[in-house]
């Protein structure tokens, strides 16, 4: 038997008065001198506004401690110095919050605010393996295994990079709270021995809904570096050349001449609504090298029942589901066309917003809400 009030218990909870004495002060971590403004860009922070005991407030850090080589960025000694140098900051002038939310690159507030205070708890939002370390560094091998497997910046900064690895699974142990953007992140982060809730990242649908143009373009967001895959959606082009190719946001200046060159391929650049691009594409491309911690631009498109193909990186299978088209062969333009084109002969647009329907912002951000009511 059940009772339908017309007043379900998140209603119930969210509106409830709490006097002023009992609310909780929960505070982002933002690193570097970013305004407050895009601090509340991160929707699951934001969303915490709903709650009338919690009063937000964000802790700008100091920007980081940059090393070169010749021109070159040191990643992981200016990683660790950054670490180091914010962790002795937080413990020096963070005021205390009852929670805070920190993301990936945080990790010096969670382990600075246990050292200082167990007390207060520790959201630690966890989306991209890349900054965790874990591309570069697998923690349950040994030590010679990871330094043979690492890249050349790794080899040269191995202290730094092990430190870092180190640095971070202590921030993942020390944390009341893990959340993880994808399941593949989740399972990555097992590696420190380490639990996480997972909560995609929300998707406001409303943001990215077009009608679909089957005459359309074959686009991309954001081809502005290589591990982005840019060149291989270049490759592609080439290869059909009786097709419309599409590309919006930034791209590096020497493959940017390159798209320049290209005359199937329009560039549209930075724009301020996704919608103006999504509603151009009869197929969107997302050929990463990296393993992406969630895929975004495949969810928006799935939105409006645009095909999509992807590589098989990261999280980007699991976010297409059974939907998507999705390509082994990363480095292989043949296996891409063929891929192209399974999608949009098998396009199945109903299936697609079935599948998306799980990163529905109001869905994700009500999965948040249950997290934090466990420290609130």
């Amino acid at each position: 038997m059940t009772w339908d009030f017309g007043l379900n218990l998140q209603q119930l909870f969210i509106s409830r008065k709490i006097p002023e004495s009992m609310s909780k002060k929960a505070t982002y971590i933002q690193p570097g001198q970013m305004s407050y403004e895009y601090a509340i860009t991160n929707p699951l922070f934001e969303s915490l506004s709903k709650f009338e005991n919690i009063d937000l407030n964000t802790y700008v850090q100091p920007n980081e401690k940059r090393v070169a080589l010749r021109g070159k960025k040191l990643a992981w000694l200016s990683d660790y110095l950054t670490t180091r140098y914010r962790e002795q900051d937080i413990k020096k002038n963070l005021t205390h919050p009852d929670f805070i939310f920190a993301t990936t690159s945080s990790a010096d507030a969670i382990n600075a605010v246990q050292a200082s205070n167990p007390r207060i708890d520790s959201i630690y939002h966890i989306r991209s393996v890349r900054t965790l370390g874990l591309i570069h560094y697998d923690p349950q091998l040994g030590l010679m295994k990871n330094f043979i497997n690492t890249d050349l910046g790794g080899k040269i900064q191995y202290p730094f990079l092990r430190a870092q690895v180190g640095y971070r699974k202590k921030a993942c142990l020390n944390s009341t709270i893990n959340i993880c953007c994808s399941n593949y992140v989740r399972n990555m982060l097992s590696k420190f021995g380490a639990e996480a809730e997972v909560v995609y990242p929300p998707i406001h649908f409303k943001n990215y809904k077009v009608e679909y143009d089957s005459e359309g373009h074959i686009g991309m967001v954001n081809p502005k570096l290589y591990m982005k895959g840019g060149d291989i959606f270049l490759e592609i082009a080439r290869e059909l050349g009786d097709e419309k190719f599409l590309v919006c946001g930034s791209i590096m200046k020497p493959l940017k001449e390159k798209f320049e060159s290209v005359d199937n391929v329009e560039c549209m650049g930075q724009i301020d609504d996704m919608r103006k691009f999504y509603k151009k594409c009869k197929v969107v491309l997302v050929p990463s090298r990296w393993p992406e911690g969630f895929g975004r631009v495949a969810a928006e498109a799935m939105v409006s029942g645009i095909p999509v193909v992807v590589s098989n990186r990261g999280a980007l299978p699991e976010v297409v589901g059974h939907t998507g088209s999705v390509v082994s062969e990363v480095e292989s333009t043949k296996s891409w066309v063929e891929k192209i084109f399974d999608a949009i002969d098998n396009h199945d647009p109903d299936h697609q917003k079935k599948q998306v329907e799980i990163f529905r912002a109001e869905r994700q951000i009500n999965k948040f809400h249950g997290v934090i009511r466990k420290i609130v």
